[in-house]
């Protein structure tokens, strides 16, 4: 990818961001902010690779938008998708490898537990050779 379709790329994420981050209301004081944790797998020759990290998840009602970083803070994957209820489907940027871009689909689960204990935001990705899932902990909606 040349240099200028990389700052595009990188560019038009960050507005994405930024635009789910106004429409969500991310940033709202009242809410403590709960760190996203993922771990991946991806068939390698004749074995599978696992890598983990933490992640930024923005979900509105149409899109999702994620990074996932390495246990060295480096991005490792990028995701920008569509949500159809609970279906997502879209583009998995994988860095360091020569797979460039790879399409994605999976699933967006919120789950509740009873009770005021509060819940879990699950979102599970598969693209033929790899599988990844991000998960945290939420506060019972209110």
């Amino acid at each position: 990818m040349s240099r200028s379709k990389t700052s595009r790329s990188i560019s038009a994420h960050i507005c994405w961001l930024l635009i789910l981050m106004a429409i969500s209301g991310v940033g709202d004081a009242r809410q403590a902010v709960k760190p996203w944790a993922w771990t991946s797998a991806s068939a390698r020759f004749d074995a599978w690779d696992k890598d983990s990290g933490k992640g930024e998840v923005l979900i509105d009602r149409d899109h999702v938008v994620a990074t996932f970083l390495g246990s060295d803070g480096a991005v490792a994957y990028r995701f920008n998708g569509h949500r159809t209820g609970d279906d997502v489907s879209g583009v998995l940027e994988v860095s360091d490898t020569d797979l460039d871009r790879i399409s994605v689909k999976g699933t967006y689960k919120k789950i509740v537990w009873k009770g005021p204990s509060g819940g879990r935001e699950v979102l599970l990705l598969e693209g033929g050779t790899i599988l990844i899932g991000i998960t945290r902990e939420i506060d019972n909606p209110k």
